[in-house]
This record gives structure tokens, C-alpha cells and sequence, in this order.
């Protein structure tokens, strides 16, 4: 189990790499509540806890906090602190459907990557990475939901993806390696290549065990879980989708259990379990009302007025 005693941020950075924002909001609740801490740190802190409101799904208070340390974050003159500010800010416009103002945000953040004066330091190289994959996950999304991106060539976004790897491994950067494997696999699921996707995605789970990452671990497993839903695969869809819920719960995660619940209604109804189907799909509905996630509401609600009319057919 990890140990949570560490306080500074730079450690608190890896722990929320590795998944465990549900375990230290609380810590990071209490630097802030001090009073013997400076300007710059309790700014780092700021920036720490919209990280973690946003790994958390609660988009609305990571965006207000966002919003109230605005004018502070770019007076600081900090790359680091200014470019956390951006990129965190587009994942949450991506993830409450704003997806083109998510893609206005990273170009600024490029700017300031640019400028940088820190740039060959390792706390700049991974907001690089950061920031790469943000912007390719963010075009898959739009395009994929909202068909109004059109990136002159998808081949753009998998060069995307291998250039944060191969960046990643001149850097001995796992989480860069594994997480570009991990949505790389994703868009060539959104493109039908099926195979494709699960090379990458066992590439991607290997680092995810070895580097102990549960928040990488239960993804991965509910990725390829929902591959085998939707291919019709219903036995091992379901052992690794209930696997990934487990750890799902306890890192707590709504996102990747609503997205979990929503792949067991596809694997459960193809097992002819319409009753468990049901009973799942009904909790993604639920968890994404809870999210606001317009865009799987009205999928979710589809599934569950579809399955119904089937049997009267």
C-alpha cells in the first residue's frame, strides 16, 4: 500500500499519476488550510486539488477554483504552474462537451511551452506530454462525438500518440509510454481496428502492473473489456469489466464506473442476462446524470429504452 506521508508537491504530482486522487484531497485540503505557507506553494497546492477535482469528475468546483486563481496563476511567472492551469482547464472544457474552447486552451499552453526557459527539465517534459496527449485525446473526442473537427489527416493524431512514445522512452518515462499506448489503442477502437487496439493496449497494461498504477490498471482492463463486449465476446468482457469495477470503486473514479457500467449492459444483454443488463445500464444512466455528460446520457437512455423493445419484438 502506498504511504501517503509525503506532502510535497512534486510527490503529490506522482501520486495522482498513479491513480489515488480520492486519497489524498484530504491531505492536500489540509496544506491549504495552513497558514505558514507561501504564495507560490499554496498556488502549487490550488493547481494540485483542480487536478484532482478533475480526476474525481467534479468538473463544476475544479472549474470555479480554476476561475478564482486565474489572475494569481499568470502573474506567478511559473511554466509549470501556468501550464498545469491550461492543460487542466481543457480536460475539463473535453470532458463537459467544450471541446473546441479545450483546444483553443492548449494552444496557449503551447506558447508558453515554447517560451519556456526550463524546457529540457523532467517537470516540463511531462507537461509536453501532458499537453500532446490532451490535444490528440480532445480531437479524437470531437471527432468522434461531434463530427465538427476536421484534422487534415487522423494519421496526424497516431503521429501524435508515437511521438509522445518515442519522446517517453529517450526520457525512461513510463506513464508517457503507457498512457499514449493506452489512447493510441483507444482511436484505432474508434476507427474499427480492432486488433490494432489490443496490441496496444496489452503493450500499455504490462507498464500499468509493473509501475503498480491502479488508476492505468483499471482502465486498461475496462478498455479491453468493452472491446470484447462489442464484438460479442460476453464471458471475458465480464470478468475483466467486474475486475475493473472493483478498482474502479476503490479508487474512485464516477467516470470509468459509469463507462464500466454502460460496457456490462452491452456484455450482459449479449449473454441473453437481460435482466442484469438492464440493472447496469440503469446505473450509467445515474452516475451520468450525476456527471452532467449530456453525451452519454442520451446513449445510455438509448440502451435502456432499446433493450425493452427487443423483447416486445
Amino acid at each position: 500500500m502506498t504511504d501517503f506521508v509525503s506532502e510535497t508537491p512534486e510527490q503529490i504530482d506522482q501520486l495522482i499519476r498513479k491513480g489515488y486522487s480520492n486519497k489524498i484531497l484530504e491531505k492536500i485540503q489540509s496544506v491549504l488550510s495552513s497558514k505558514e505557507i507561501s504564495g507560490e506553494t499554496r498556488l502549487d497546492y490550488q493547481l494540485l486539488k483542480c487536478r484532482v477535482l478533475t480526476k474525481l469528475n467534479q468538473h463544476i468546483p475544479a472549474l470555479n477554483l480554476l476561475e478564482e486563481i486565474n489572475k494569481e496563476t499568470f502573474k506567478s511567472g511559473n511554466d509549470i504552474q501556468q501550464l498545469d492551469y491550461h492543460i487542466c482547464k481543457s480536460e475539463n472544457f473535453e470532458i463537459t462537451g467544450k471541446v473546441k474552447e479545450g483546444l483553443e486552451i492548449l494552444v496557449e499552453a503551447e506558447k508558453i511551452l515554447e517560451k519556456s526557459k526550463s524546457i529540457e527539465s523532467f517537470e516540463i517534459f511531462q507537461r509536453k506530454i501532458d499537453l500532446l496527449i490532451q490535444r490528440a485525446r480532445t480531437i479524437t473526442i470531437s471527432k468522434r462525438y461531434f463530427d465538427y473537427y476536421q484534422p487534415e489527416s487522423f494519421d496526424q493524431i497516431v503521429d501524435s500518440f508515437d511521438e509522445c512514445i518515442n519522446l517517453s522512452h529517450k526520457r525512461n518515462y513510463d506513464y508517457g509510454i503507457a498512457i499514449s499506448l493506452e489512447l493510441k489503442g483507444w482511436f484505432f477502437y474508434t476507427l474499427g481496428r480492432l486488433k490494432e487496439a489490443f496490441e496496444c493496449y496489452e503493450e500499455a497494461h504490462e507498464i500499468w502492473k509493473r509501475d503498480e498504477n491502479k488508476m492505468g490498471h483499471a482502465c486498461i482492463l475496462f478498455r479491453k473489456g468493452f472491446l470484447h463486449a462489442f464484438a460479442g465476446n460476453s464471458d471475458p468482457a465480464i470478468d475483466l469489466l467486474e475486475e475493473s469495477l472493483l478498482i474502479s470503486e476503490e479508487i474512485g473514479s464516477k467516470r470509468l464506473n459509469a463507462s464500466i457500467h454502460f460496457a456490462l449492459d452491452a456484455a450482459y444483454y449479449s449473454r441473453g442476462e437481460i435482466d442484469l443488463s438492464l440493472k447496469h445500464i440503469k446505473i450509467a444512466v445515474e452516475l451520468y446524470r450525476e456527471l452532467g455528460d449530456r453525451v452519454f446520457i442520451a446513449l445510455s437512455l438509448h440502451n435502456y429504452g432499446f433493450v425493452p423493445s427487443q423483447l416486445c419484438n
